[in-house]
């Protein structure tokens, strides 16, 4: 099948898909984000940690985030057709035939997440030096656990006591089938991009292998809104009409 036309203008940014608002500034415009969520449409979905902490270089940190999203996407029922858990982000693509199915999944498991997740990093011992491989934005290679606490306070709003995570989700609806394919080649090949392995199969925490083998992965794989896929040509037709 194939998705008809969406109206709403879009931006190549070279990486991802952004919807441009026209807000005049001193560049002419700048680039703001509003999410939709439509029936019948896999959704790309982006994420990050606040200030860019690598949490989940941390394995033990990004096996309690897995267990939450496979528990919250099994109550949703709600389909993960590819995803990577990179050190400070994840991306992943998954699918609901209610648009706004997805978007209530996406807000409960921000909240749920932050909360084990800020549970386990309380529970370490105040001196607990964590040493990151991946920093980025000018973060220290080494902080204590207190200084992740700090960083997560400081950007909390309202009665919030903590803010783990950077925004709320980014999130794009795919709306052509030639498009799939380009998401889910970008998934998986974001930690060679980023230089933290030589090539996608070397990475643990991404769907890579069910893709290319068929094997189990961490976060469970369900296809069955894809069909006709051949590895050969990369080529493939979304299955996800609404039924009526």
């Amino acid at each position: 099948m194939s998705f008809g036309k969406d109206s709403r203008k879009t931006g190549k940014t070279g990486k991802e898909d952004v919807i441009r608002e026209g807000l005049p500034n001193d560049k002419g415009y700048k680039m703001k984000w509003r999410n939709h969520y439509i029936d019948g449409h896999i959704h790309f979905v982006t994420g990050s940690v606040g200030g860019y902490i690598p949490l989940f270089e941390v394995e033990e940190l990004t096996r309690e985030f897995i267990t939450v999203i496979n528990r919250i996407k099994d109550d949703y029922q709600m389909k993960f057709v590819a995803y990577v858990i990179m050190p400070e982000h994840y991306h992943f693509l998954i699918y609901h035939p209610e648009g706004e199915k997805v978007k209530s999944f996406l807000r409960t498991l921000l909240a749920k997440s932050s909360s084990v997740l800020l549970e386990k990093i309380k529970g370490y011992d105040k001196g607990r030096q964590f040493n990151w491989q991946y920093a980025r934005n000018n973060l220290p290679k080494s902080i204590k656990r207190n200084y992740i606490l700090t960083t997560f306070r400081n950007r909390a709003n309202g009665n919030a006591e903590y803010s783990l995570w950077k925004e709320q989700c980014r999130v794009l609806p795919i709306n052509k089938d030639d498009k799939l394919m380009v998401k889910i080649d970008y998934i998986h090949n974001n930690p060679v991009r980023r230089k933290v392995v030589n090539t996608p199969d070397l990475y643990e925490w991404s769907s890579y292998h069910y893709w290319e083998n068929g094997k189990v992965v961490e976060i469970g794989i369900d296809g069955s809104c894809v069909s006709g896929f051949h590895p050969e040509t990369r080529g493939f037709h979304l299955e996800t009409s609404p039924k009526k």
